[in-house]
């Protein structure tokens, strides 16, 4: 369990920030995909730039590991979004090309703890050095307060599991237990019966003798 509480301390620490660009040519859909935890702060900023003169913009999706879509614009050339996501899963992050030219598009993106410092840029900007550095690790300690509350709600979760899967092995142990006592005594006196007729022993039953 600790190394599994390490794994994940880490991993929320670690949480993703990405800014680069990418070409997405004419009538083309690419996606990018990233799992998060459950209750993990995402923001996100695109802006898709003309490789030829061109009005149109981008279909934006943010879509959720169950499918519902967090973010959707249908024609866009930059935006912002911002998210807390509600699953554990793959989210990812769709821009499609519906005109005849291709765009260059620049995509930023973080969550977790950059998504907080993101997210508190404005504030800090106008702070004093160690108030900002406060409300950092105001931040950071929430997240890993989230953290270790989403750990033992998973802990919860196995453990129950655990039991209830203890208890349907011992009932099936009972039960197997039963059904081979009951058909090794049907099997005893099945036999019985047949060298009885065959008067090889005697008819009175096994158990009563």
């Amino acid at each position: 369990m600790r190394a599994t509480t390490a794994a994940v301390l880490l991993a929320a620490l670690a949480a993703p920030a990405l800014a680069f660009q990418f070409d997405l040519a004419a009538g083309k859909a690419k996606c990018f995909s990233e799992t998060m935890e459950r209750q993990t702060l995402t923001v996100g900023a695109f802006e898709a730039r003309d490789t030829a003169l061109t009005s149109e913009g981008l279909q934006v999706e943010v879509i959720s590991p169950k499918g519902s879509k967090e973010f959707s614009k249908p024609d866009i050339t930059t935006g912002k979004f911002a998210f807390t996501t509600t699953e554990e899963g793959a989210y990812r992050f769709c821009f499609t090309n519906p005109s005849t030219a291709q765009r260059r598009v620049e995509f930023d993106f973080r969550s977790g703890l950059h998504a907080n410092d993101a997210s508190r840029a404005a504030k800090t900007e106008q702070l004093q050095p160690l108030e900002a550095e406060l409300l950092k690790l105001e931040g950071q300690a929430g997240d890993v307060l989230k953290t270790f509350e989403y750990l033992q709600e998973r802990e919860a979760e196995h453990r129950n599991t655990n039991e209830s899967t203890n208890t349907r092995v011992l009932w099936f142990t009972v039960l197997s237990i039963v059904l081979l006592v009951a058909l090794t005594v049907f099997q005893v006196v099945v036999l019985q019966r047949s060298l009885a007729k065959e008067k090889l022993i005697d008819s009175r039953p096994i158990f009563m003798s």
